[in-house]
Order: structure tokens, then sequence, then C-alpha cells
């Protein structure tokens, strides 16, 4: 609902003045726009890696990717992360693991690790030993892993 302000009586009866001052337009034009959405979908989660066993969610902290997410092991130091549908676009989706807990010794849970968007169903991380020689189990601790698909 807009508020109008007559533009004053004394102005109308002694000038004639007949117009109106749209004093919610006003005001609203005074006000910034917002920035534009993030422009793109997400899911984010702290996840672990053990044995032979597919990498768990120990935290989901965001998923608005409008899926479910699962893991998969494939093989020693491959791990799939699976949706279902087709949101996973090509040249339009990032996958992002970042260094997670530090061991006792002091040092990070892997050495390096890849993200490496496979199809529109399917992400596969893979992990290394601490010389990044060969693939390994259990070196996945707490680790940040984000997936972003852009509009």
């Amino acid at each position: 609902m807009s508020i109008f302000i007559k533009a004053g009586l004394w102005a109308e009866k002694r000038l004639g003045y007949k117009g109106e001052f749209d004093l919610t337009n006003y005001v609203q034009s005074l006000i910034p726009t917002p920035p534009d959405p993030i422009p793109y979908k997400s899911y984010f989660a702290i996840i672990t890696q053990a044995g032979t066993n597919p990498p768990t969610v120990n935290k989901l902290l965001y998923n608005n990717l409008g899926a479910t997410v699962t893991f998969e092991y494939v093989s020693v130091g491959t791990y799939n992360v699976k949706i279902t549908g087709n949101l996973f676009t090509a040249n339009k989706t990032a996958g992002i693991l970042s260094t997670g807990t530090r061991t006792a010794a002091g040092q990070y849970s892997a050495s390096d690790y890849g993200v490496t968007i496979v199809d529109t169903q399917t992400i596969k991380i893979n992990s290394f030993n601490a010389n990044g020689s060969q693939f390994t189990d259990g070196v996945i601790r707490q680790m940040p892993l984000e997936i972003r698909v852009y509009n």
C-alpha cells in the first residue's frame, strides 16, 4: 500500500497545485538495491574416511542442492560422491576438499588429495600417502568438502 501526501493544502488552495507525492516510492528509492544472491547451489560437509569404508559425514553444514549426497568406496584411496538427478553440470561444478584435522604428530591428515567431476551425478575424491606416491585409505579426517554448482 502506498502512502500519498498531498503537496500541501495551502499550496493547493493558493497556487492551484494538484500534484501528489508518493512517499512509499520515494523512501524505497533511498534503500540500496540488495546484491544478487549467491550464484551457485552448495553442499558443505565435514567428512572422514576410515579403512575400506566410504567417507562419512561428521557434520553437514549446508545443503541447498536439492538432492541427497551419498558416498561410495571404489578402491584404495578412491571414493565417489553421488547424487540423484543430473546436477553436476559440466563446466559449472566445482569440488573443493580442504585440509582437515592434524594428526598427533602435527601433520595434516592427508598430504595430497584430488577432486574430479566425473559426470552429472558423480564426483571422485582421491587420497594419497604422505609423499603423494600412492593411493591411501584412512587419511581423510575431519576434512571440509564443498561442492558448488554454479547457475
